[in-house]
């Protein structure tokens, strides 16, 4: 099952995938459940075009930023939106934490960390 998802997924994503590479946006894709979480880095206006397809998709319900901002450094460059497992995805975003030297990226990525895998970011009762 896990294998027909993902083959899914990649079908998906071949559209998407055109349009990030002409837009210049990178990111990745990942879900947990129910909850879909993507990283996007890409030039501010591209970014907000594609927010606005986004929200305006009837396939895309609940949509929250988590953190945005400009000038910074691209953690994913050579990404065009790939899907990857939740455990990968947690790996990568540990990884680019502890390479970030900037507040607003540290928040964001911890953030994205806690919405992948919850259990592991609760505060102990």
């Amino acid at each position: 099952m896990l294998i027909l998802v993902r083959l899914i997924w990649t079908v998906c994503l071949i559209y998407p995938k055109k349009n990030n590479k002409r837009d210049q946006i990178t990111g990745l894709l990942t879900y947990s459940g129910d909850i879909f979480i993507q990283f996007i880095e890409g030039p501010k206006r591209s970014i907000d075009q594609l927010m606005y397809r986004l929200r305006g998709d009837l396939r895309h319900r609940d949509l929250i930023v988590l953190s945005e901002g400009e000038g910074h450094v691209r953690l994913l460059p050579d990404w065009d939106m790939e899907l990857v497992s939740a455990y990968e995805a947690h790996h990568l975003l540990r990884d680019a934490l502890r390479e970030s030297d900037r507040y607003s990226t540290v928040i964001a990525l911890s953030r994205l960390l806690a919405k992948l895998q919850p259990e592991f970011y609760r505060d102990p009762e």
